[in-house]
């Protein structure tokens, strides 16, 4: 479809406040607090009231005008109220155009949506659009209204390029949105409200006049676009870690210093997230001494995050690899599995809970997505779609789950990792249950031999993934009762969980273990990604995707250092990179209570088992022929997979 640009007239916040029927709330915001930002809040003041504006008006567009400002939907619904009413009399036509509104998230969709609402009564019908809703709920944008009242779609950045919406005569523009910015000291994306750019800001106003002439308002001055917003929106390579990119480079350079190449770069990044790459290479065991492992060289191959690289070879060795092929595949499109419904919140919010598995969110996306192809396989697509309706699942995401697997798969076949063989005659496979049709070939048996082993499964994410955080339950309390001593339940809000970078971290809402934290009894949680909500002292830090880990899964498995013995504390040390120095910080080091005993005896197995793994990477033709005339290397990963399933009971040692 072929639009006509037509003629947009712009409204900045002084042109149009006088006239709306909308009194200002107290603008002193908490930046004020600070002596700087209340002599900028002054200084722009007096501009204001120099142009005619009264002191409350000329307080408000002060606010307005900063990097830090706070958007109120009133006033949104005092605009929408005043196209309403002005309209009809202005242009003497009776047939509404569509009201677009531009905010940052989905938590502002729903606040200016109940403000307008209240506002305008039955006179507006308002949608919310946003990435996180279902294709179908999307939709409904596109519906026409009753004549009688006014269409208005309160929107993300959604709506700027990837979805156009006919018939817009009037964008209502905040000027926010909502971005991943990275954390250059501790290596973690922020999600983080910030002014929109210029860029931006005038593809959200080109949405109108598409059809007709229309009006952009903008909820912000002049000043504050030409003095805090940027022209264009910060570069990738300010925004995301390094270490893909810095793979790559050493791959190809390998004796180039990578920090003084990126030096050269249009956008150069700091030397604190090169630091910081470097580091986290290190902690995978793809870095180490200057240069590239041998696993960093084939890490660098794959087209995945490092950690969902050496995943998978994880996967291989300890034959699990369907689970950590499907969650590498998972992770790497980086799209939710389930999508909110504005009208069925509560019940999409407890779909999630019915594929619950091992208290952990990796494993039941996986479970998800096995019963996803367990029906598609059987029954069908249309019962796979009718399955994905009913559960809240985005069928599109499956579907991209699926391709990337394929591609992961032929990757790790080309590296030699995995038998050309493997998924010739079953490409749609289930992760964690043995199959009942006793179709695979010796080559899929092998490699998933220990799929439903559920320890080691959790160990090996651990291991890939080369992060977690500790779980801290608060001390067992009892009451007395007239039958005897009973515990009392442990309130989930107690459980806490603590980084060694950052300190105190959160589960996510949205986390299958956010209402059972007190359930878990691991020590430890693994995670793959973790985003914190604003900066400063407010700021919270989220995980999604918590998996607990258990405790002969941390000594064997997690970290690519060794374990530190302290024989005064009786306790051990796990380090999770390996220092040249050899000495322990705060930050490299995981310390936990164990005899002295299985330290030692663990730390030999470690050994033994970073033997193996060079030899994995250095002839991965091993791996694919199972280990044939090695019974050595079998038997160190038989007796690891033992400790591991039996958490050092039984025989084991």
């Amino acid at each position: 479809m072929v639009f006509m640009t037509t003629a947009v007239k712009d409204l900045y916040l002084e042109d149009y406040l006088q006239q709306l029927k909308y009194t200002p709330a107290n603008s002193k915001s908490r930046s004020d607090r600070d002596a700087a930002q209340r002599k900028q809040t002054e200084q722009l003041c007096k501009k204001f009231v120099a142009m005619g504006y009264n002191e409350n008006e000329s307080r408000f567009l002060a606010s307005a005008s900063k990097a830090t400002r706070q958007i109120d939907e009133q006033l949104m619904a005092s605009i929408v109220l005043d196209i309403l009413s002005s309209k009809t009399a202005d242009q003497g036509d009776r047939t509404f155009g569509v009201v677009l509104i531009f905010v940052s998230g989905v938590a502002e969709i729903s606040s200016a949506i109940k403000a307008i609402e209240n506002t305008c009564k039955k006179r507006v019908e308002c949608f919310p659009l946003h990435s996180q809703l279902s294709s179908t709920e999307q939709k409904r944008v596109f519906r026409p209204v009753d004549p009688s009242r006014m269409k208005v779609v309160v929107a993300t950045n959604i709506a700027e390029t990837s979805i156009t919406i006919p018939d817009v005569r009037y964008v209502i523009d905040s000027g926010r949105e909502k971005q991943m910015q990275l954390d250059h000291e501790v290596g973690m994306s922020r999600l983080v409200e910030v002014n929109c750019s210029r860029a931006a800001a005038k593809q959200r106003r080109g949405r109108a006049g598409r059809t007709t002439s229309g009006v952009a308002y903008k909820l912000f001055t002049r000043i504050c676009e030409q003095e805090t917003m940027s022209v264009d929106t910060k570069p990738e390579i300010l925004r995301t870690p390094l270490e893909a990119l810095f793979l790559q480079i050493k791959a190809i350079r390998e004796t180039e210093n990578v920090a003084t190449y990126l030096q050269n770069a249009l956008t150069p990044p700091p030397q604190n997230a090169i630091d910081r790459a470097i580091e986290n290479l290190e902690v995978v065991g793809a870095f180490h001494d200057g240069s590239l492992t041998a696993l960093g060289k084939h890490l660098a191959q794959l087209p995945l995050d490092v950690r969902l690289g050496k995943l998978l070879v994880l996967g291989a060795i300890f034959k699990v690899f369907e689970p950590t092929l499907t969650l590498a595949a998972m992770l790497s499109v980086n799209k939710p599995i389930f999508v909110n419904s504005f009208e069925k919140r509560e019940e999409s919010s407890l779909a999630r809970l019915k594929f619950k598995v091992g208290n952990s969110d990796l494993l039941t996306n996986i479970n998800v997505f096995d019963e996803f192809i367990r029906i598609q396989r059987d029954l069908g697509n249309s019962s796979a779609r009718e399955f994905c309706e009913q559960n809240f699942i985005s069928m599109s995401t499956m579907r991209d789950i699926i391709s990337t697997r394929s591609e992961l798969l032929s990757q790790m076949q080309e590296r030699g990792f995995v038998p050309g063989s493997y998924g010739k005659h079953n490409v749609h496979r289930v992760a964690l249950v043995s199959s009942t049709g006793g179709g695979d070939n010796p080559d899929e048996f092998n490699l998933n031999e220990n799929r439903e082993k559920l320890n080691l499964v959790k160990s090996v994410f651990a291991a890939g993934l080369s992060q977690v955080v500790r779980i801290e339950v608060p001390q067992t309390k009892y009451d007395q009762t007239a039958s005897g001593t009973i515990e009392k339940d442990v309130d989930s809000k107690a459980v806490k969980f603590y980084d060694s970078k950052v300190g105190r971290v959160f589960l996510h809402p949205s986390s299958v273990l956010f209402k059972s934290a007190q359930d878990l009894k691991a020590a430890f949680l693994t995670y793959f990604s973790r985003s914190a909500n604003g900066s400063g002292t407010d700021s919270k830090v989220f995980l999604r995707d918590g998996t607990t880990v258990p405790l002969f899964g941390m000594l064997l498995l997690f970290g690519s250092g060794s374990i530190k013995l302290n024989h005064e504390c009786r306790g051990l040390s796990i380090q999770t990179r390996s220092l040249e120095d050899g000495r322990e910080t705060h930050e490299n080091t995981i310390k936990l209570r164990a005899p002295i005993r299985i330290g030692t005896l663990c730390n030999q197995l470690r050994h033994l088992l970073d033997t193996l793994l060079l030899m994995v990477v250095d002839q991965p033709e091993q791996l694919a022929n199972h280990w044939e005339n090695d019974a050595d290397a079998l038997q160190v990963i038989d007796c690891v997979v033992n400790l591991i399933e039996s958490e050092g009971s039984g025989s084991a040692f």
